[in-house]
């Protein structure tokens, strides 16, 4: 039963994953009236990286500002992803990547990611992604790394 439970949640998350950028209004229903998103590493909402989103509406409206910083995001394939379940609970845990460009920029835009998700009468409840708020900040010209 865990198994199937760990390929229900997996296929949820890559669902929600492709669209969240590219299709927002697609993944709205995928997520619980309650369901809260962090980003434990987000630099905060005064560098436009909010560290949590609360319900339906401001996850819906963080996924459309996406859009207009980051053009084609991809989640590579399922089948390369990490999968894990947290014992005893209906916690999972996915490594996976994500690749975009960045507008404006045209930069290429890649982090490792790695998500704890609980998964509620078939919604996401929770979603808390971790990625590296160091090099988002470079790729969208808000730190400048000096070199010697």
């Amino acid at each position: 039963m865990h198994h199937q439970d760990l390929n229900h949640a997996a296929e949820l998350m890559k669902k929600m994953l492709d669209n969240f950028a590219n299709n927002p209004e697609k993944i709205i229903d995928l997520f619980s009236e309650d369901a809260v998103v962090e980003f434990p590493y987000a630099p905060g909402e005064a560098l436009g990286f909010p560290k949590k989103l609360t319900g339906r509406a401001a996850i819906l409206t963080y996924a459309k500002s996406l859009g207009l910083s980051l053009r084609d995001y991809k989640i590579n394939p399922l089948s390369d992803w990490g999968r894990y379940t947290l014992s005893g609970t209906k916690t999972y845990l996915f490594e996976y990547t994500g690749d975009a460009t960045t507008v404006p920029g045209n930069k290429p835009y890649h982090q490792d990611i790695h998500a704890f998700v609980e998964i509620t009468h078939g919604k996401i409840s929770h979603f808390c992604e971790y990625w590296d708020p160091f090099y988002a900040l470079t790729v969208f010209d808000m730190v400048t790394v000096k070199t010697a």
